[in-house]
């Protein structure tokens, strides 16, 4: 298989939705045991992302729920 090939609209959205969570997931961890702090002190979180699709629930609530965030965190989601 070509891996470098373009991929139809179809696959390009469901690469997303298989990889990009768990890749920004992976990145909030590896950021909070970086700073050390406790997460109860975190007020924001801001998302950006280029991908060019909407994602329902948005990735920001998703990444609130795995990182272990206050729900009532603000978020602010930036599409590009």
């Amino acid at each position: 298989e070509d891996v470098f090939r373009r991929f139809t609209r179809t696959e390009y959205l469901q690469h997303r939705a298989t990889n990009l969570v768990g890749l920004a997931e992976r990145a909030g961890l590896e950021a909070l045991e970086r700073w050390g702090g406790e997460r109860s002190e975190i007020t924001h979180l801001f998302w950006g992302t280029m991908t060019g699709a909407m994602h329902s629930p948005t990735i920001d609530i998703e990444l609130v729920c795995r990182l272990g965030l206050n729900p009532d965190v603000e978020r602010t989601s930036i599409e590009g």
